[in-house]
């Protein structure tokens, strides 16, 4: 099962803490979905449909646990001119596989 961990700039949780704040993530679980049953998640998001570019994160690392990004995120990851590692929090699924993902708003 993956585990989510979201820091700011700084490698740090929400709450300001490094190792702690980690959310189990079920197999194939989105990240908007795990974030929302977690308050204080530190992502923030609007259209949650993959339009906007507000949830636009950096995989920091376990990006071997993320499928990979859909036509309609890539799309916009270009408008964006995202980066390599930059996911939308809201299209961004995690597969079945044991590890952790660390992500932080972009």
């Amino acid at each position: 099962m993956p585990v989510l961990s979201v820091i700011d700039a700084l490698g740090m949780d929400a709450q300001g803490m490094d190792a702690l704040g980690m959310i189990d993530a079920p197999d194939g679980g989105s990240v908007l979905e795990l974030c929302e049953a977690s308050p204080g998640h530190g992502i923030p998001f609007s259209c949650c449909e993959g339009r906007c570019g507000t949830c636009l994160v950096e995989v920091v690392e376990g990006a071997e646990l993320c499928e990979e990004a859909r036509p309609h995120e890539l799309e916009l990851l270009d408008i964006l001119c995202a980066g390599p590692s930059d996911r939308l929090g809201c299209q961004l699924r995690l597969r079945a596989a044991a590890g952790r993902i660390v992500v932080k708003p972009a």
